[in-house]
This record gives structure tokens, C-alpha cells and sequence, in this order.
């Protein structure tokens, strides 16, 4: 279904990294923390902690919300107030991206590909990857029921619950750019070219190319209301827009505001973008997901609408 997009109030600068919808509202991290009801208006958040690297992916679960920096997770019952919870797991990789919840359990996976579990976002239980695990961790996503983790050397693992991990069949190539569960029972990755790829479970993959091949760079998407989309990040190539797609086979250009896109969430019926610069938008499509406890935006995880 197509995405009619319009220009958001704005945002505060820095907030665009990551964004999801959860509890009632939007909420886009970086180095600054915003949360709207709409989508359109953003209020800015106090951050507990001086980043030395922004905070670039959250979840949400039953105790609340969820978000890890470099050098820092922090955690928050309503989204609006956030404590440091005083540990780093033994750190992570640059822009870490590795955090994703079933609704209950939260699972993080380090810098040095270790993951851990916890219930209340603040204690941490230490988990094992199978043994040979040789490349870093790059995007982690949940249905709700199967935990989907992909590497940057396009290797793929699953958990039921983050507990236990098995190796499936890897990427076509190593290239994933995001990873994202669509509620529909299919993960799907956005590939360079730009293409999409689609698996209900990591056992196999199937690929299909998605907007011009023109040489565009898309940033991280969302889905919901049957609709999957990534928002067009390239400033050098003409013409902003989300690719969006509800059969994985044609897919609508959806043109946007000029913007340095960088994240999206979905949540309440609309769609939610956020560019460098403190610019948003904000476009209706599709229908408001079902009330499953993991629906989120782009990044990763999936959160309560």
C-alpha cells in the first residue's frame, strides 16, 4: 500500500538514529531522546548519561523501554523518563544495533558477540552463541516467538528465546543493511542494490529488487498494517523516497520530503520518518497492526501499538 507522506514539526536535532512505537507513542533515539503521540509534534526527553556514541537501537517489553549506546544501556518505564542501569555488558561495536524483545524477554548481543537476557532491562543474564561464531553481530529482530540475528559476513542464527542459538542458512550475500520482522511471519533484510529479502524463519531466503537500481542508499524501515518500507537516505541521488511493498513483489516509490532519512517506525496507522537535521514526516498506510505485545518500528523489534 502506498505511503502519502507530509513534513513533521520537527525534531530534536540528533534523535534520528532509531524509532519505534510503543505504549501510545513514538520514540526516536540518538544522541538526543524525543516522544510523540502523533507522529507530526516531538517533545525532547532527558538523556541520564553524556554519549560518547549514540544511541541506536531500543525495544520495548512489559518493563518498559530499552536503549543501548556504545558505551551505555539505559532504560525507561514510560519512554519520557530514563536511568543508566549500570552496566555495559562488556561493551559493543560502533552504532550497535543488537537488541530486540518478544514482549517480556529482551535480548542484547555485545560487541564481542556474546548475548544476554533479561526481564526488567536492567539485570542481565549471560547466554553462549555456538562455537565457531566468527563474525560480528550486525541486526537482531523478533516475531515474537523466533529471535533473528544476522552478521556482517551475511551469517544468520535463530533463538526461540534467546536462550539457546542455531546457525541457519546465511544471507545470498553478506550484505544487510537492516533487518526488520514484518508481522506478516516473515523477516526481511534490505540489501544493497537496493533489494529486499524475505525468510519466515532463517531456513531458506528468497530475493526480489525493489525501487530503480539507480544506486540509492536506503536507510532502516518499518512495517505494519501489511506494509513493509525503507525510507531513501541518498542526498546525492534526485528525488526522496520510502519503497514500500505489502506482496514482496511490486513495490510502490513513495515520494518523500527532501531529507537525509535515517529511521522509521509504524504504530496508530501512520508511518514515522526521521532525517538528519531535526526533520521529520509522517504518512498514513495500511491499518492499524494487531495488538500483539512486539510491534515496533524499524529497528529491530516489534512493540505494543
Amino acid at each position: 500500500m502506498a505511503i502519502t507522506w507530509a513534513s513533521g514539526a520537527g525534531m530534536p536535532v540528533g534523535s534520528e538514529v532509531a524509532g519505534i512505537y510503543a505504549a501510545g507513542k513514538f520514540v526516536f533515539v540518538g544522541f538526543k531522546i524525543a516522544t510523540s503521540t502523533d507522529g507530526e509534534t516531538f517533545v525532547e526527553r532527558t538523556v541520564p548519561v553524556v554519549l560518547s556514541g549514540a544511541l541506536s537501537a531500543l525495544a520495548h517489553a512489559t518493563a518498559g523501554f530499552v536503549a543501548i549506546a556504545t558505551d551505555y544501556i539505559i532504560h525507561s518505564a514510560d519512554g519520557e523518563t530514563w536511568t543508566q542501569t549500570g552496566t555495559t555488558l562488556g561493551g559493543f561495536d560502533n552504532q550497535p544495533r543488537c537488541l530486540a524483545s518478544n514482549g517480556t524477554t529482551y535480548v542484547i548481543i555485545n560487541g564481542n558477540r556474546v548475548p544476554y537476557v533479561s526481564t526488567d532491562g536492567a539485570t542481565w543474564a549471560l547466554r553462549f552463541m555456538p562455537t565457531g561464531t566468527g563474525s560480528n553481530f550486525k541486526h537482531l529482530a523478533c516475531s515474537g516467538s523466533l529471535f533473528l540475528a544476522t552478521c556482517f559476513d551475511g551469517s544468520v542464527f535463530t533463538s526461540p528465546d534467546g536462550d539457546t542459538w542455531t546457525e541457519q542458512t546465511a544471507l545470498p550475500t553478506s550484505s544487510n543493511d537492516d533487518l526488520l520482522y514484518g508481522g506478516d511471519g516473515y523477516f526481511y533484510v534490505l540489501r544493497s542494490g537496493p533489494e529486499l529479502a524475505r525468510s519466515a524463519n532463517g531456513l531458506s531466503w528468497a530475493t526480489v529488487p525493489m525501487g530503480p537500481a539507480d544506486g540509492r542508499t536506503m536507510s532502516r524501515g518499518a512495517a505494519g498494517g501489511g506494509t513493509v518500507a525503507f525510507a531513501d537516505d541518498d542526498t546525492g541521488v534526485p528525488g526522496e523516497a520510502s519503497y514500500s511493498t505489502a506482496d514482496f513483489s511490486t513495490f510502490d516509490d513513495d515520494v518523500m520530503p527532501a531529507g537525509n532519512w535515517k529511521s522509521m517506525a509504524y504504530g496508530a496507522g501512520i508511518f514515522v520518518a526521521a532525517a538528519s537535521g531535526g526533520l521529520n514526516a509522517f504518512g498514513p498506510g495500511g491499518t492499524l497492526p494487531p495488538a500483539l505485545p512486539f510491534w515496533t518500528g524499524f529497528v529491530n523489534t516489534y512493540e505494543t501499538p
